[in-house]
């Protein structure tokens, strides 16, 4: 079972995605994670590996746009709807799948539910990082 999101942005709104966002500043992948899932549904989370890596490079915006999907685990908190969502629900994997692709903000979220089927996670540590040039 896994939290989604109706989102509420004019060009996406009442669409279902996996709770996303964009890095803050200088934070790391994971702690983005982490605050965008607290973000749009309440609950603190730890990251148990990384389930894959999906580009969109035709976005209609022009935009190209790379998402990293995490495996989460709940820590604490309560599922709750902040303002910047519309929706979010507790969804079983078999019940995603019963979503039709046209309610759904894009196929990354129907790609990650298949590669988490199919390989799990790829690694508990799957991110490197270094510092200066």
């Amino acid at each position: 079972k896994f939290p989604i999101v109706k989102e509420r942005h004019s060009h996406i709104e009442d669409l279902w995605n996996l709770p996303v966002g964009a890095l803050e500043g200088n934070e790391t992948l994971e702690e983005g994670a982490k605050r965008e899932i607290e973000e749009e549904t309440g609950l603190n989370v730890d990251i148990a590996g990384l389930i894959g890596v999906y580009q969109n490079p035709e976005r209609p915006s022009g935009q190209n746009a790379v998402k990293f999907i995490f495996k989460a685990e709940k820590t604490s908190g309560k599922l709750s709807c902040p303002e910047e969502v519309k929706e979010n629900k507790w969804i079983l994997l078999q019940d995603f799948k019963q979503i039709p692709e046209e309610k759904l903000r894009d196929k990354c979220s129907i790609l990650a539910v298949k590669d988490l089927e199919k390989r799990g996670i790829i690694r508990k540590d799957p991110i490197k990082y270094f510092g200066g040039i």
